[in-house]
């Protein structure tokens, strides 16, 4: 028996999920070496402390092995499953509906390393890097993301994330955004292809510029810090969820896939400790 590092699974946290990481195996073959449990706690130990795969400590299963066993699940979109299921766990334990009618939308824009893939300048904040794009429900669970470079606009990734997890939630009627998603035309496909309606959280004004031939234009207020603004500042405690993560503090995967798969581990792991704590 090896000794427990804070990354672990309970094992009630084990037993919740361990239905999606079972495999038949076909009769004859060799039994596995390591068991799923325990690959899947050397992947969270990765996720958490941000260590190589090469750097594994050398109590937990032999690093190729975990790191083949990820790429199976990811491409499998097992961690997209298991954030799935908890999500309606959670939800229904907290006396809401399994499937949400409302989420809010909004996009992080994340540095890249060495070697994490090509690198895009984003102008506006000057970030060399990627864009994380996920979409939560009112309790900040993470319901469908997306990585793309960090000049995509904001307004074609959350149409990625919605035509993604369109097929898995269909009851979603209201949308929260900030002003980067505003538009008639996105507010239109949003609206005929997903039956969403999407609505702005915008600043509240406090300057007026004046033009030249045209009335007044009210401005937004500019606070030198900080401000919460109503329903999205849901989104942004899940990135700061997400964030304590040394894995997702930068973009240290070559494949955007591989931190899509880190997100959903990342939310899943939040909701099993709030559920088993």
């Amino acid at each position: 028996m090896r000794k427990k590092y804070p990354t672990d699974l309970s094992k009630r946290e084990w037993s919740r999920i361990e239905k999606h990481f079972r495999v038949s195996y076909k009769k004859g073959g060799r039994p596995p070496k390591y068991s799923k449990c325990e690959i899947l706690n050397a992947i969270l130990y990765v996720l958490r402390t941000g260590c190589q795969w090469r750097n594994l400590p050398h109590d937990f299963p032999l690093w190729k092995a975990v790191h083949e066993q990820f790429r199976r699940w990811k491409k499998q979109r097992i961690f997209e499953k298991v954030n799935y299921d908890i999500t309606k766990y959670s939800r229904s334990k907290m006396g809401r509906s399994e499937e949400p009618s409302a989420c809010i939308v909004d996009s992080q824009s994340v540095k890249i390393t060495e070697k994490g893939g090509s690198k895009v300048m984003m102008g506006a904040k000057k970030v060399n890097g990627r864009k994380r794009h996920i979409i939560t429900d009112t309790q900040g669970f993470v319901l469908g993301c997306y990585v793309g470079a960090a000049s995509e606009n904001d307004r074609d990734g959350v149409k990625m994330v919605l035509d993604d997890m369109k097929e898995k939630y269909s009851n979603i009627k209201k949308m929260w955004a900030d002003m980067g998603y505003q538009g008639k035309d996105l507010k239109t496909h949003i609206e005929e292809e997903h039956g969403i309606d999407i609505e702005i959280v915008k600043r509240p004004p406090c300057r007026f510029w004046v033009h030249k031939d045209t009335p007044p234009e009210l401005l937004p207020q500019r606070d030198p810090g900080f401000a919460v603004q109503p329903r999205r500042w849901v989104v942004e405690r899940t990135f700061a969820w997400i964030n304590r993560n040394r894995r997702l503090s930068k973009e240290y995967d070559l494949l955007t896939t591989s931190t899509e798969s880190f997100i959903y581990l990342a939310m899943s792991k939040v909701m099993l400790s709030r559920e088993y704590a």
